[in-house]
């Protein structure tokens, strides 16, 4: 399989808590990220996930880096040395 050559950005974590809060035998869980902290190299996010009922489940809470902008590091030789 070919791979390409275009650059991959991702946020790679540097840590990640999960707080379990509650148990949920049956139904459904929803979960809404919420971006606390976007600075320009690292993002704090925590997800809260609930049950049917609204109750509080787990919190998940990570410590993002955040990709470096690949105009901005690229290399200032016109050669792309």
């Amino acid at each position: 399989m070919p791979r390409s050559s275009a650059p991959v950005n991702f946020h790679s974590p540097t840590q990640l808590f999960v707080n379990l809060i509650g148990n949920a035998n049956k139904g459904t869980l929803g979960a809404e990220a919420e971006i606390g902290h976007c600075g320009r190299t690292t993002l704090v996010g925590a997800v809260p996930i609930s049950d049917e009922q609204r109750q509080l489940i787990a919190k998940l809470t990570a410590t993002l880096l955040a990709p470096a902008d690949p105009v901005a590091t690229a290399s200032a030789d016109p050669g792309g040395r």
